[in-house]
């Protein structure tokens, strides 16, 4: 027969609540961790989840302090509200040795997606989109918390037609820009002007999306990109050696070739995509302000 004594000893965990956040549709949050200890020194333990709460996960299930352990959620398939559960370490020496326990808060949100306005990008005139036009779309939960720009894809240089979890859609055709969208023109399989265009927003991997909303689709909407990023006030516009804004005491020699930064005059011919890249370029500086 073997006896083991020891002294009186508690567990300590650090820290002893843990919050998640989770978004249905979204990324599942990553695993946090605690740092568990005992008053006496090195004592074992067990860590246990309440049976009837199948979203949270505790490890090692087992073992020696002073140890790390790992907490992470399953939030897949919980429908929306604040969640909490007890994650409780036991020694086999117990009473000896008092338990300890860390608390888990879980939020699930639902995401509710309302695009409110459509305006120009350069204009921000609302009312009627047109092919190519690049605009701004107002509204609620219509992308993420913080401002994410587009990306070129791997083949080609076009923009993505995903940026931060978020894709529009004119009449099923996904536009390049996320929320800051570009209407597709008619090489991408879009509406041609004079009828309408269902404009529809889809967030996250699960297609959580918005419902539709109708625009009016005209040949040409244009607006010219300003020097103040609001819509108003000179333009911005290069005089003809490209370097020098055109502006008061800065004319434009007569004859002479302006470069006008604008969008929404429509379907051209030849077509002017790298255009459009470049008006990407400068309506980021919009998309910061909205």
């Amino acid at each position: 027969m073997a006896l083991t004594v020891i002294s009186q000893q508690t567990f300590t965990a650090s820290p002893t609540t843990l919050s998640f956040s989770y978004i249905v549709g979204l990324a599942v949050p990553p695993a946090q961790t605690f740092q568990l200890s005992s008053s006496g020194g090195t004592a074992p333990f067990s860590a246990t989840t309440p049976s009837s709460v199948s979203w949270l996960q505790a490890s090692p299930a087992s073992g020696s302090t002073p140890a790390t352990l790992s907490v992470s959620v399953n939030p897949q398939g919980l429908a929306a509200g604040n969640y909490t559960a007890i994650v409780t370490i036991n020694s086999p020496y117990s009473p000896a040795v008092a338990a300890g326990s860390v608390t888990v808060n879980l939020a699930v949100t639902q995401i509710t997606v309302k695009p409110g306005n459509i305006t120009n990008a350069a204009s921000y005139t609302a009312g009627v989109v047109a092919p190519g036009e690049n605009i701004v779309i107002w509204g609620t939960s219509i992308g993420p918390a913080t401002l994410t720009y587009g990306a070129l894809t791997a083949s080609g240089g076009a923009l993505s037609t995903i940026a931060g979890n978020t894709r529009v859609l004119f009449d099923g055709v996904s536009s390049a820009g996320g929320v800051r969208a570009r209407h597709p023109d008619q090489r991408d399989g879009a509406v041609r002007g004079g009828r309408p265009a269902h404009h529809q927003h889809r967030r996250g991997v699960s297609g959580v999306q918005s419902t539709p909303l109708i625009y009016s689709v005209q040949a040409a909407v244009p607006g010219i990109y300003t020097q103040n990023q609001q819509g108003f006030g000179p333009g911005a516009i290069l005089n003809q050696n490209g370097v020098t804004v055109n502006g008061l005491g800065t004319s434009a020699a007569k004859g002479s070739v302006v470069s006008v930064y604008m969008t929404g005059e429509g379907q051209t011919s030849p077509g002017a995509r790298p255009r459009h890249r470049a008006d990407q370029r400068l309506g980021a500086l919009e998309t910061n302000r909205c």
